[in-house]
């Protein structure tokens, strides 16, 4: 009777999964003859730049984009106000294509332009002017899960954009039968 492991079945079934898995781009990539976006030229093609916010969390009191749109080659410029102000996000719908009133992270897009070169644009938007209020930051999730802490969105009461659950199976019989257990604070950037 030849009794098969159910565990290693299922492993062979995957396609990539503990399979090597042939690089149809490597000779290209290094050989040079890749293409990329940025080797992309065409006729009439525009180049953006954004400008982002320095600030982990401020109010936007002001914006002066006048010197950037007078610079010639720029062809448009655009602020959170210039957009039809419908808000996006993942698993919430809670950023603005372009910051309207306030910035909430280091890096929100506050402008964007396009331009008829690379480098002009990288110019004009740094010619365009913004004036921040700090507004208090909450720079960890225990700072902002704590109570009382600054809300970085106005209707995520304490901070709580989202929650999950993956708790799958019978965790505390997992825990009793483990051999080593592991316990510990991690944390990364997003994913």
């Amino acid at each position: 009777m030849n009794v098969r492991d159910p565990k290693l079945a299922a492993r062979e079934s995957f396609l990539v999964v503990g399979r090597d898995v042939p690089r149809t781009d490597a000779v290209p990539k290094v050989t040079g003859a890749a293409q990329y976006v940025a080797d992309i030229h065409m006729p009439g093609m525009l180049h953006a730049a954004v400008l982002r916010s320095p600030h982990p969390h401020a109010r936007i009191v002001a914006i002066d984009t006048s010197a950037a749109a007078a610079m010639p080659g720029v062809k448009a410029v655009l602020v959170g106000e210039d957009t039809p102000g419908r808000k996006w996000g993942a698993f919430r719908p809670d950023l603005y294509p372009l910051a309207i009133g306030k910035v909430r992270y280091v890096g929100d897009e506050v402008a964007a332009l396009a331009a008829t070169d690379p480098a002009i644009a990288r110019a004009a938007v740094d010619k365009i002017i913004v004036q921040y209020a700090a507004l208090p930051a909450v720079l960890s999730l225990d700072a902002a899960l704590a109570p009382g802490a600054p809300l970085v969105h106005n209707d995520a009461v304490g901070n709580l954009a989202h929650h999950f659950n993956f708790e799958r199976g019978d965790v505390d019989a997992g825990f009793r039968a483990s051999d080593i257990t592991v316990e510990g604070t991690w944390e990364s950037t997003r994913q």
